[in-house]
């Protein structure tokens, strides 16, 4: 976990992963939640195909695919830092 300025980034990376993982971890992320915010669910097709992250409130999801390993990057930053959030996310999935 990287901690400064008062944001978090937590990077999960799971091996022998698929599309199909891929898309069942998206809906069960971006899915309907009554107690909370509105998920706005985006596809990232810079970060491969499927690719996706999903903001909430003050955090967002961002999981791609890279060969059979599944990157999931949750970050906690105020609203307002898509740019910064997608430029590191393609650092993270590039060196993977």
């Amino acid at each position: 976990i990287e901690q400064a300025l008062g944001l978090a980034v937590t990077v999960v990376l799971t091996g022998a992963a698929s599309r199909e993982m891929l898309e069942r971890e998206k809906s069960r992320f971006g899915g309907a939640n009554a107690a909370g915010p509105q998920a706005v669910v985006r596809d990232e097709p810079e970060l491969g195909p499927g690719a996706f992250s999903i903001a909430r409130g003050n955090f967002t999801l961002v999981g791609a695919l890279k060969g059979d390993t599944f990157v999931l990057l949750r970050f906690d930053f105020p609203a307002g830092n898509q740019q910064r959030i997608g430029k590191f996310a393609r650092r993270v999935v590039a060196g993977v």
